[in-house]
């Protein structure tokens, strides 16, 4: 599993890829890769951040240093709310992420029934 900082590295670059890209003119469509990337990346965050131990900081510092990326992570996520929901309606992104849960939940399943 990736850390939440590399993570984080991650998210922030597939997010300035997808940004540049809708300055640009690009279809939504062809940044699926980056968006992807930047899901995994986002989900990586919010679930590693709670048990990072980053060497050598205080207590003090981790905590603000991960309530900085979870800020930044969802900044980040409702701009490209807005980028997805744009193109493909207003319920586009939500659709997506319940898509997601589905595969995981299927994915579950076929572990657990291995």
């Amino acid at each position: 599993m990736v850390d939440p900082i590399t993570a984080f590295g991650v998210a922030t670059t597939a997010f300035n890829a997808i940004k540049k890209g809708f300055e640009m003119g690009r279809e939504v469509e062809s940044m699926y890769g980056d968006i992807g990337r930047w899901m995994t990346s986002w989900e990586t965050v919010n679930k590693e951040a709670k048990k990072a131990k980053t060497a050598g900081m205080s207590v003090e510092e981790e905590a603000l240093e991960v309530f900085a990326q979870k800020k930044k992570i969802q900044a980040m996520e409702q701009e490209l709310r807005t980028f997805v929901n744009m193109s493909h309606g207003p319920d586009a992104l939500n659709e997506v992420l319940r898509i997601q849960a589905e595969i995981r939940k299927k994915r579950k399943e076929a572990i657990l029934a291995a």
